[in-house]
């Protein structure tokens, strides 16, 4: 009977909780608009910033709050800040306003029973419908303005003189322009990319002198230093020229990711073979650790996310890092095997809410690479002497000289 009193008394104050939490939310929200409607009254410019973030204030108090975060006046007050953030005339402020538009639209544009099934009543769920339609329509207002915002940056205008280029068509144009872009990165970096393939091949070319010396002078690490540079110089080889391809890329993929995220609405209009088609929106996936982001099994633009490009970006990594030369070490071949499978994986993970135009040029980047990987190998080992076939042959002759 007590352990039975003791835990009503425990649901009983976990209820009161709630509800305090829930009428406190209210009020933060109510004092917000309040807030709101002085602001839109006022004529004094700068009263109308104090007025207006005041009311963030309350807004944000709201959304700090986690026991409150799916109540509809989290919906409503992530609205209103949004609605300020649009009016501030700053592109950075434009920009959070369209994401947490689109991400309200993601997360609150559900049927009756989606809404029932998470706890809303009735009447809630009619409010929260009416106010999703308006939440569309200031997305599309809030989206053409940051169009417009980003049109005067030159990485918008890089992107947008390639798709008119082709006629801005729906079905080719943006598509088209990311390719072209992937084409010329790649052409840009073959040299790079050549020096650091050779690079990696005279390593392993050396792999047997560098354990050598490694056992000569394992009780010397600085003899062994200046005779592994030595050995290095020898084969003319720079242990940094394997980074060097990496440290470059990272720079442009940031530049390519900004491009892109300024073209957003502009991408919109875009498509690419299944992107677009009567299969859009078939059902999607929640992203991990990216609430209120997802990934649709078919996106309806190339600003959308898509699982099946994604999906067959994942498999072009892979078979790019499986090209990598093998290397003769137990240890460092089965590093390699692993890494094979965990960078693949973990670019699953961070690229899964990414819009489906990066992943595009990222999946012709590999595709390019992995290409460029075959040609270099073939050309090398001809070189030097070092092809499929003669690799075949030499366990065939070995043999025969052992009889």
């Amino acid at each position: 009977m007590k352990l039975r009193f003791l835990f009503i008394c425990f649901i009983l104050f976990l209820s009161v909780g709630v509800f305090a939490d829930e009428t406190k939310s209210q009020e933060l929200y109510n004092k917000g608009m309040e807030y709101v409607q002085k602001a839109e009254a006022s004529q004094s410019s700068s009263e109308k910033k104090e007025l207006q973030a005041e009311a963030s204030e309350c807004f944000n108090d709201i959304l700090k709050n986690k026991k409150t975060k799916d109540t509809p006046e989290a919906i409503y007050a992530q609205y209103e800040l949004a609605k300020i953030q649009a009016a501030s005339g700053d592109p950075k402020q434009t920009q959070r306003a369209y994401e947490a538009l689109k991400m309200l639209v993601v997360r609150w544009d559900r049927t009756d029973a989606e809404l029932d099934k998470a706890g809303f009543t009735t009447k809630e769920i009619g409010e929260i419908k009416n106010k999703v339609v308006e939440i569309k329509e200031k997305k599309q207002e809030v989206g053409l303005l940051l169009d417009k915002q980003n049109s005067e940056k030159l990485n918008y205008k890089i992107i947008d003189f390639l798709v008119k280029l082709t006629g801005s068509k729906p079905g080719f144009s943006y598509w088209f322009a990311i390719v072209l872009i992937a084409i010329v990165v790649k052409i840009v970096l073959t040299p790079l990319f050549n020096t650091q393939m050779r690079s990696m091949k005279e390593m392993q070319k050396i792999q047997p002198k560098i354990k050598a010396l490694q056992e000569k002078y394992k009780d010397d690490q600085q003899k062994l230093g200046q005779e592994t540079m030595a050995l290095y110089k020898e084969h003319n080889i720079n242990p940094l020229s394997g980074c060097l391809p990496l440290l470059i890329q990272m720079p442009i993929l940031f530049f390519l990711f900004y491009v892109i995220k300024s073209y957003e609405i502009q991408f919109q209009k875009g498509t690419f073979l299944w992107i677009g088609s009567t299969f859009e929106h078939h059902f999607s996936l929640n992203v991990l650790g990216q609430p209120g982001q997802v990934v649709w099994f078919c996106g309806a633009n190339l600003a959308e996310a898509d699982l099946i490009l994604l999906v067959i970006y994942i498999i072009s990594t892979f078979v790019s890092m499986k090209m990598n030369t093998p290397v003769a070490d137990k240890q460092q071949a089965d590093q390699q095997k692993m890494m094979s499978y965990m960078f693949p994986i973990m670019f699953a993970f961070l690229f899964a809410g990414f819009p489906s135009a990066f992943l595009l040029y990222w999946l012709v980047f590999n595709i390019f690479q992995t290409i460029q990987q075959k040609m270099f190998y073939k050309k090398y080992d001809e070189e030097n002497g070092t092809s499929e076939t003669k690799v075949k042959e030499l366990p065939k002759e070995e043999k025969n000289n052992k009889k």
